[in-house]
């Protein structure tokens, strides 16, 4: 396979990691054991299967992400060059961004201002915080839009190298730089490296911070996986040997997953645990992640070798899902709080009408039309 060829089952696949954001989201509200974030939480419909869930995907769905904007990023520059790259990456990511920041940011906040402020008078505070918002008085952070902050501040770090190799004649070939480090022990060093990283957190689980400044740990963390998506775009091979072994990387990783949810919930929790448990729970949770990112690239990669057209929508839609989901789920979480709804059925319900409103919204409002041409291209 030619180096610039697209592999249109890492298409589907990143188009899956944003999607999936419906369950990671989904699930905060009903979690029952360590806690995540203060956004709504619904005491009356606590499981831990939701537990399991959100670290399940948490630990790789990003991750997952990241490195597949690495990929594309690498294979966007070769084919197309560093100006057409610089002014992609400026129409379908800054420029959302800020127009989200205003829109759908606000739409986000509103139901965590209300239920924050449930004791007393929600709908003041709720026109108060809006009145602040837009006079810019107040920033509460990019929320789920973190990520293509983020983003940004990896696409400008690959644009001042690359225009620091041109300048002293050097190609744009990460991916081999990463090569003569890496060798033929590249799982190792994704093993050792990711482990270790993970060791900067403050806390077990990866948190995320959405503010203006993000920790080192979180940048170093998922900088990591962007670089081995530009390598593993310079090394293709590599993707074959994981197409091989896909089954048994999945299925590792789901293992680790219960064994970690275990310690998180039922061991972690406590303040009088032992540091040398953590550092190995965390240590394992880079292993997991590994295994399981991985595991869905060799899978995609070697079994969705042709361009379909449930693929391209799949692919297409999953950037405005993203965006969109999150004010609906927050919503749907607040409405069904102390509501006649089972408890058992809150979350279905919750993942039903966000998947519903968020891709109605999408073939309504924006597949074709400015929104969908600036998010999407032509």
């Amino acid at each position: 396979m030619a180096n610039t060829e697209r592999i249109y089952g890492l298409d589907i696949l990143r188009g899956i990691s944003m999607i999936l954001g419906i369950f990671l989201h989904g699930a905060i509200a009903y979690k029952a054991g360590y806690p995540y974030g203060e956004l709504i939480h619904d005491t009356g419909a606590e499981f831990y299967f939701y537990d399991w869930m959100h670290l399940f995907i948490n630990s790789f769905r990003m991750q997952l992400f990241f490195l597949l904007a690495g990929f594309f990023c690498s294979l966007v520059i070769k084919r197309k060059g560093l100006i057409f790259f610089s002014k992609n990456r400026f129409t379908r990511i800054v420029i959302p961004l800020l127009l989200a920041y205003f829109t759908i940011l606000p739409a986000t906040l509103v139901p965590v201002v209300y239920y924050q402020h449930m004791a007393g008078n929600p709908w003041q505070e709720v026109i108060a915080f809006l009145k602040d918002f837009y006079s810019l008085k107040l920033f509460s952070g990019l929320i789920h839009l973190w990520f293509l902050y983020n983003l940004i501040i990896f696409y400008v770090g690959v644009i001042v190298s690359v225009l620091i190799m041109e300048r002293w004649g050097f190609p744009f070939t990460a991916g081999n730089y990463l090569n003569k480090i890496m060798g033929s022990k590249f799982m190792l060093w994704a093993i050792v490296l990711t482990g270790l990283i993970s060791q900067l957190y403050a806390l077990p689980v990866f948190t995320i911070w959405t503010g203006l400044r993000p920790p080192l740990a979180q940048l170093f963390y998922y900088g990591f996986f962007f670089l081995m998506g530009l390598y593993l775009e310079n090394n293709r091979q590599r993707l074959g040997a994981m197409g091989n072994s896909f089954l048994w990387l999945i299925a590792a990783g789901f293992l680790l997953s219960l064994v970690n949810f275990t310690v998180l919930n039922f061991y972690l929790v406590e303040d009088n645990h032992q540091w040398i448990i953590e550092k190995l729970y965390r240590f394992s949770l880079g292993c997991q992640s590994i295994f399981i990112v991985f595991g869905l690239i060799g899978l995609f990669y070697s079994k969705f070798l042709e361009p379909s057209e449930t693929g391209k929508y799949l692919a297409r839609s999953s950037y405005w899902v993203y965006l969109i989901h999150n004010p609906v789920v927050l919503f749907m979480q607040l409405i069904l709080l102390e509501s006649v709804v089972p408890a058992t059925l809150r979350f279905p319900v919750v993942l039903i009408v966000s998947t519903i409103v968020s891709y109605a919204s999408y073939n309504l409002f924006v597949r074709k039309t400015w929104i969908g041409l600036l998010l999407n291209g032509k």
